[in-house]
């Protein structure tokens, strides 16, 4: 993430000097202009609009719209190969079954993944499951350098062929692109038991189904119902 927050902080500070930059010319080069060139019977009208162009509430407006397009979408543009923002639908595949792990896990489970993104924040919404009552994570990282997203999570299962709670380990790398976005993740992980040595290993994959559209978080909430609407049997399961 910090390739998105020194961008978002370059393209703040260019913002801030457009906006004062805009400030000087209104009173300074352009009222003057339009009574120069305008006639007085329009002229007056005109210099009131201008003068409304660098009032303080029209100031505050263009601050707040800029700094939300930089950190919300602008970035997109510059760093499409970061954008990992949206809906991912992937497999866990269980490989190993480590010393401490007493359960047989299923071979594999199918559950979804969805990023929530900007310049300042990267994480993942919390999900339910049919053998779980809810899955979210303890940290999560982007790592520029390595294409790589890295996170720690937890569960609480309902499933009573598993134990009450859970924590792992997954590191997804992008393994595809298209049109300089990610659209495809693969990676491993390891399952622990109240935080015991690890149960469990395996390998996991995703494939990006949906992007938020305009003003991205905007809408994702909305879009991510409509995936679950469409895909009710792949909400994220345990692993």
């Amino acid at each position: 993430m910090r390739e998105l927050v020194n961008f978002y902080r370059t393209w703040l500070k260019w913002l801030v000097g457009l906006i004062i930059a805009w400030l000087i010319f209104v009173p300074t080069i352009l009222a003057p202009f339009i009574n120069k060139t305008i006639p007085p019977s329009y002229a007056s009208s005109l210099v009131w609009g201008a003068n409304m162009l660098s009032s303080k509430g029209f100031v505050v407006g263009m601050f707040v719209a800029g700094e939300f397009l930089i950190r919300k979408m602008v970035w997109k543009f510059w760093h499409p190969e970061l954008d990992m923002e949206g809906v991912w639908k992937g497999v866990s595949t269980y490989t190993e079954k480590q010393p401490g792990g007493k359960l047989q896990p299923p071979e594999q489970s199918a559950h979804i993944l969805r990023f929530e993104q900007d310049c300042l924040k990267f994480t993942m919404k919390p999900t339910t499951g049919k053998s779980f009552v809810n899955w979210g994570y303890h940290a999560i990282n982007l790592v520029a350098d390595e294409e790589a997203v890295k996170y720690a999570y937890w569960v609480n299962y309902s499933n009573p062929s598993f134990p009450p709670s859970a924590i792992g380990y997954e590191e997804l790398k992008v393994i595809e692109y298209e049109k300089g976005r990610p659209v495809k993740l693969s990676g491993w992980f390891r399952h622990c038991i109240n935080g015991e040595q690890p149960a469990y290993s395996g390998i996991v994959e995703f494939q990006r189904v949906s992007t938020p559209r305009f003003f991205g978080n905007l809408f994702s909430r909305n879009s991510g119902r409509a995936e679950a609407a469409k895909n009710p049997t792949t909400t994220q399961e345990a692993k």
